[in-house]
């Protein structure tokens, strides 16, 4: 993938997210303040009701029949600051006169009249009665304790204080003039506060406060669901937006390794040909038909150049299958042993030539594993030749072979270049080939560990590597007996 697309993909994708985010924030945030104003409506409602009913219940208390034996009613100055009512002549009531005096507003006997009526309901011959309209503050145990259970009842479990206010004559007449005290007063809404506070105004003297320290744990535990909902699909997208981006750097990484394997493919299979055509051409041209030994070493060169062809191309269309199909082993006895030694063997002209001294130490007595020796000697030839490649020339080569408690470790040791730790887990990977300036200064194409990873993972062992870089490398495979 060019720059460009790649920096507007990734530029898309962390735009996308972001406008995610937004949006999950804001829907969380109007959740929070629906819950906040549920809770703050449900539990004022709860809490007036309360009040009232309390209020109703003490003012009917307070409602006080007179002696039977009365001929009229009391007084007014036989009950300082009360309220007296007195039913007509009749058994039922028709007529009714009340009477107030108090320090307070007379509008204020407005209040007294609701609970008032069901009580005069149930009298049933004529009676004369009196209210006492004094002090009429709730009790504040009480209260709290009422509105407890009114909220458990709801299912409402938070911490609260209930506080009683009583205002000056002062206070009471600003509040007549502002319409204030004729109604229940909610105090202005805060969402992001931790408390919560509601005022009931009951009448000019008496308010009702109601406290809630902490809401906000109650809150988030009932938008809890649509937080976990914002965050799983927030880490489901991130995952997906990773996993695309991965996607698209390895096929970027895929495109650049079919292309240096195209490369490498391409300068090996010419490098055989041209040296055949070279070897023909001598034959040819320059008459050497009748020299029978400059003959045989002619053909010679062109043989072993065709069977090195035959073997890239055998190998590449192997890698091939493998991916396709998998690979297909028949297992029989072999000796890991012998097929090491015949492999050493096989190699130890390029050996001598690059001056390196192999050391091979086998340690045990039974190297007989169940395997395929066409394969198995493949995965010890590619080890072995790629020790020679990276392992540099003049320098040393140990290769060991080691029976232990019902498995074979077959190692080979070189002290080349090494390899860089962030390529250690990537070499197995096919086409993968760790850069060294220039692309042919070793050959080859990239998938002669992948080839001995896959071998090895059928024959239910396992591969591991240690490198350090300018030390050289180590490769260890085990498998089972």
């Amino acid at each position: 993938m060019k720059a460009p697309k790649k920096a507007i993909a990734l530029c898309l994708m962390i735009s996308s997210l972001l406008m995610l985010v937004v949006l999950q924030s804001l829907w969380l945030k109007n959740s929070y303040e629906n819950a906040y104003h549920r809770l703050s409506r449900e539990s004022f409602s709860l809490f007036s009701s309360t009040v009232l009913a309390l209020r109703d219940s003490l003012f009917v208390r307070n409602i006080h029949v007179a002696p039977a034996d009365s001929l009229r009613p009391p007084s007014l100055a036989q009950f300082h600051d009360s309220l007296f009512s007195i039913h007509g002549n009749s058994d039922t009531i028709k007529n009714l006169r009340i009477h107030i005096e108090s320090v307070g507003p007379l509008d204020s006997g407005v209040n007294f009249l609701r609970p008032l009526a069901s009580s005069l309901h149930r009298l049933k011959r004529r009676e004369i009665f009196y209210i006492n309209a004094g002090h009429n503050a709730l009790n504040i145990d009480t209260l709290t304790n009422h509105f407890k259970k009114s909220l458990a009842s709801s299912n409402i479990y938070l911490p609260f204080s209930v506080k009683h206010l009583e205002e000056n004559n002062d206070q009471i007449s600003q509040n007549k003039r502002l319409g204030r005290w004729n109604s229940l007063d909610e105090t202005p809404q805060r969402p992001y506060n931790d408390s919560m506070i509601m005022r009931l105004r009951l009448d000019p003297m008496n308010n009702y406060l109601v406290v809630f320290p902490t809401i906000r744990a109650a809150l988030l535990k009932e938008i809890a669901p649509q937080i976990l909902f914002s965050v799983f699909l927030t880490s489901v997208i991130v995952v997906s937006f990773l996993m695309m981006y991965r996607s698209l750097r390895s096929q970027e990484l895929l495109n650049i390794a079919k292309n240096d394997f195209i490369s490498n493919v391409t300068h090996e299979l010419k490098t055989p040909v041209a040296t055949v055509s070279v070897a023909l051409e001598a034959l040819k041209n320059f008459q050497v038909l009748g020299n029978h030994e400059r003959t045989i070493e002619y053909l010679e060169i062109a043989q072993g150049e065709l069977n090195r062809l035959t073997l890239m191309t055998d190998k590449i269309l192997k890698t091939s299958s493998f991916e396709a199909n998998g690979i297909s082993l028949i297992k029989e006895m072999v000796n890991l042993d012998t097929i090491v030694r015949e492999v050493i063997a096989a190699l130890k002209l390029a050996f001598e030539k690059n001056n390196v001294r192999v050391t091979y130490t086998p340690s045990g007595n039974n190297f007989q594993i169940m395997g395929n020796e066409m394969h198995l000697t493949n995965v010890a030839y590619n080890l072995l030749d790629n020790a020679l490649k990276y392992g540099g020339k003049n320098t040393n080569l140990d290769v060991v072979l080691r029976e232990s408690d019902g498995i074979i470790e077959f190692i080979v040791r070189d002290y080349g270049i090494g390899i860089p730790a962030s390529y250690q887990k990537k070499i197995f990977e096919k086409f993968v080939r760790v850069p060294t300036g220039d692309i042919h200064n070793v050959k080859g194409y990239g998938l002669g560990l992948n080839y001995i990873d896959n071998v090895v993972k059928k024959l239910g062992g396992k591969i591991e590597l240690e490198s350090e870089v300018g030390k050289g490398s180590s490769f260890k495979i085990v498998l089972p007996k």
